[in-house]
């Protein structure tokens, strides 16, 4: 495979799991991720540990580089943050990630029919400030034979020194046994936990674990894999008094959590993820309508059954470079419709609520883009409702149309997405532009495919999808295709749980 480097979008790729995903972003009960600043309290070893996560609209240009392999017989889709000025936290967590990447697509074999073996990476922002960043990265895997692994690892980065750091640097030098022996007393009292299985991990100290963090209370939050001290199958999250344990920068980075500030780090080289200056804002009596030919898809009448229509669809975003789509789109008058991944839009809520304003429809693809067809009712509940949260608290309005990542659904997603109000949209041109990173491929496949009543796939995250799009609207318009949104594709009429394909 080629190397996962830190560019903006480059080549390869990860992708999901099952019912760990659950815990695998974050261990709040919330539908979103919690703001990070919390009070510490008084401490309970029997109380179940819950992770303090940072908005990472904290930081100013963070964004996140997505690789992605969405071939059949085998999907990997991983994502983690790029933070503006931290260089080396974005090479350590790509290097560590790389051989779990490649050890999955050397030895996974690929399946005749889905549910496919998935690997997924996501991430939580757990600390943020000029003095500490911390990164929680958590790795699902299921193999051809459908056994599961899920690993989390944090990583920690010092601005001052550049440095970066293991989970165990939190913990000062002369305080390890004194650790162990207080993270061995509240692990015995943690529900679910395994004495013997515990004892067992903990005889390797520290290989046992490598995730190490902070619960909003303040205190350390110390995290097992999957099974490995229990047969809970979601990582494990122990929580320990902090009091006399922490190194010198282990109190900076449990300051970093539980006060998160922007650490003002700053890359020339990372565009801002601001809209752009032409962008219109809610207030500008512009906002609704796309500039072009078309009016908005609030106000103008289409109707797809006179006239030859195509709907375009983006998934995976939003990306800081989400930006340069839209800025397309305005400047040719398109509505599209957006299916955003719940992690994105945490990042890039002013890109969303830009979307709206500009006449777009946004849709949900999940929280971690998992296999949903893998999941049990609650956990594709989840996925779907804490996105939803995230879409509605950026837009003001609650999505109800729900991509399936893969388009990969059953019953039980059909039952979830009916129950919530969400039709299932589908597609019948797909340029494979994930695949073939190439702007002229992609435009003479889109050109060469769309129909009327076409939904068309595409994703947003890549360069080259980005720069095909001028041309593949000039083409579609040759043609004699109104561009619309799904919504507008059918009329404004779609039945929840129902899957389209096309009108």
């Amino acid at each position: 495979m080629r190397p996962l480097t830190p560019r903006r979008f480059p080549a390869h790729v990860v992708a999901l799991l099952s019912v760990a995903l659950l815990a695998a972003c974050t261990a709040n009960s919330t539908d979103e991720p919690a703001g990070g600043s919390a009070t510490p309290a008084a401490s309970s070893s029997t109380q179940v540990a819950t992770l303090a996560v940072v908005d990472p609209t904290t930081v100013e240009g963070l964004t996140s580089t997505v690789h992605e392999n969405l071939d059949k017989g085998h999907y990997t889709y991983l994502t983690f943050p790029v933070i503006p000025g931290a260089a080396e936290l974005t090479e350590a967590m790509r290097a560590g990630l790389q051989p779990q990447v490649e050890r999955f697509e050397e030895l996974a074999t690929p399946a005749d029919e889905a549910p496919y073996p998935e690997l997924q990476v996501s991430w939580d922002l757990v600390a943020a400030s000029p003095q500490a960043i911390g990164v929680r990265l958590v790795t699902a895997e299921v193999a051809d034979d459908d056994t599961f692994q899920g690993k989390a690892q944090t990583t920690w980065w010092d601005p001052a020194t550049r440095m970066v750091r293991v989970a165990r640097d939190l913990i000062a030098e002369d305080a390890s046994a004194a650790f162990f022996e207080r993270l061995t007393q509240s692990a015995l009292a943690t529900p679910g936990v395994e004495e013997q299985r515990f004892r067992d991990q903990l005889d390797g100290e520290w290989e046992a674990f490598d995730s190490i963090a902070f619960t909003p209370e303040g205190d350390l939050w110390v995290e097992f894999d999957r099974r490995q001290v229990s047969d809970i199958d979601e990582p494990v999250g122990i929580r320990v008094a902090p009091t006399g344990l922490l190194s010198d920068f282990g109190a900076l980075a449990r300051a970093a959590a539980l006060t998160p500030a922007d650490p003002g780090l700053r890359d020339p080289a990372t565009p801002s993820t601001q809209p752009s200056q032409s962008a219109p804002t809610p207030e500008d009596p512009a906002a609704t309508s796309p500039a072009g030919s078309e009016a908005s898809a609030a106000s103008r009448v289409v109707d797809c059954a006179e006239v030859r229509c195509a709907a375009l669809t983006f998934d995976d975003g939003p990306v800081a470079e989400t930006v340069e789509l839209l800025d397309l789109l305005r400047d040719k008058g398109v509505p599209a419709t957006f299916f955003t991944v719940g992690s994105n839009v945490a990042n890039h809520p002013e890109i969303l609520k830009r979307m709206v304003a500009e006449g777009h429809v946004v849709g949900n693809h999940t929280y971690d883009h998992p296999q949903l067809t893998r999941l049990g009712e609650a956990a594709i509940r989840k996925e779907i409702t804490r996105t939803n949260a995230l879409i509605e608290k950026a837009t003001g309005r609650r999505p109800t149309l729900l991509r399936p990542p893969y388009g990969a659904t059953n019953a039980s997603v059909r039952a979830v997405a009916a129950d919530l109000g969400m039709a299932q949209v589908m597609w019948n041109v797909d340029p494979e532009d994930w695949k073939d990173r190439n702007s002229a491929i992609v435009t003479r496949r889109v050109l060469a495919n769309t129909r009327n009543g076409s939904i068309v796939l595409s994703h947003d995250i890549h360069a080259t999808t980005r720069a095909a799009y001028a041309r593949i609207i000039d083409g579609l318009r040759e043609r004699g295709f109104t561009l619309v949104t799904v919504p507008e594709l059918f009329g404004g009429q779609m039945s929840p749980g129902k899957s389209y394909f096309g009108r």
